[in-house]
């Protein structure tokens, strides 16, 4: 799936949505900026973030908001990985992944 007019239209409300609930949260707004610089930039290559994927990434942090600023990477497969380092040499991953209705 290429980056298409819907998905402009979805990362335009998110980012409306991170605009309105996180305007004073340093925190959050990095990530949110991260999230828009990853969105263009796989416009911009002809790849795709997933819509489910961004979403609940957005609600992961929206919700949680102790964690730090993680390292926030996109899959060959369009879905978001928050990456944090806990200590040498422990990590912390989580991948946003699509889940299938049955």
């Amino acid at each position: 799936m290429l980056c298409n007019h819907a998905d402009i239209v979805e990362m335009g409300n998110m980012r409306q949505v991170l605009e309105i609930a996180v305007p004073h949260a340093s925190r959050n707004r990095r990530i949110a900026l991260r999230l828009m610089e990853l969105y263009l930039d796989a416009c911009s290559e002809e790849e795709h973030i997933s819509t489910a994927s961004l979403r609940a990434c957005v609600v992961f942090f929206l919700q949680c908001p102790d964690p730090s600023v993680p390292k926030i990477t996109l899959t060959p497969d369009g879905t978001l990985r928050v990456h944090w380092r806990v200590g040498t040499p422990e990590a912390l991953s989580i991948e946003f992944k699509e889940v299938a209705e049955a």
